[in-house]
């Protein structure tokens, strides 16, 4: 928590794979030291545990491009009202620097 005001460790989500590799390194060791059968299958298992959220994190998490959207670039230029009730174009954001669209359900 000391970290999240961090901007790079918030985004990138660092923390949490820095405390997987802690849990995966006490489990190395505790497999090592541990004479139980029993340790040993539970360290197992925490390996296991850790290589699915690694392949869900990275593989199943990744956004597949979309070939139905190939030719679309750039939003067509339009206006629309504000919360203010007053008129902005998209030429007009777009001449500031980059532009985020954000279309909500309903009306202000």
């Amino acid at each position: 928590m000391m970290l999240i005001e961090v901007p790079w460790i918030r985004s990138t989500g660092a923390s949490a794979f820095v405390l997987l590799l802690l849990g995966l390194w006490l489990s190395f060791v505790g497999m090592k030291r541990g004479p139980r059968v029993s340790t040993k299958i539970l360290a197992g298992l925490n390996f296991a545990w850790v290589a699915l959220f690694f392949f869900g994190f990275f593989v199943m998490g990744a956004v597949p491009d979309s070939p139905k959207f190939d030719g679309l670039k750039t939003a067509p230029d339009f206006t629309l009202k504000d919360e203010n009730n007053s008129a902005v174009s998209l030429a007009d954001a777009r001449a500031e620097g980059p532009v985020l669209l954000v279309f909500y359900r309903g009306f202000w």
